[in-house]
């Protein structure tokens, strides 16, 4: 995610958008980040596949284009298992980059945390 793009997003919490909860913040990414020229998908549908199982009904939040996974977050801290949770979607769908983001931070950057498989 832009410099740019992650601190217009940060700003919304003077607005009172952030107080509604993550969703209102997760709305808001993708067109802060197209408005800086990046191609978004959102919600993409995978199945996770774990021998003979394939667990479906999983999400990805978004796909910056070319093949970055953002997994946001609005957590007091980002736990062991929202890293887990990440590389899962990544071995699941073959890419290699993720971004962990948590905007339940004072300062947005001390809640990035980037994973690749």
């Amino acid at each position: 995610m832009q410099p740019v793009a992650r601190s217009s997003v940060r700003r919304l919490r003077f607005t009172g958008i952030w107080d509604q909860g993550c969703s209102k913040v997760y709305m808001s990414v993708p067109w802060f980040m197209s408005l800086r020229g990046l191609t978004v998908k959102q919600q993409i549908p995978i199945t996770i596949k774990y021998k003979d199982l394939e667990i479906t009904g999983q999400r990805l939040d978004l796909v910056v284009l070319p093949g970055v996974v953002v997994e946001i977050k609005s957590v007091e801290s980002l736990l062991p298992v929202h890293g887990a949770q990440l590389l899962s979607y990544l071995k699941a769908t073959g890419y290699r980059l993720g971004l962990l983001v948590n905007f339940n931070m004072k300062m947005l950057k001390n809640g990035i945390k980037r994973i690749v498989n």
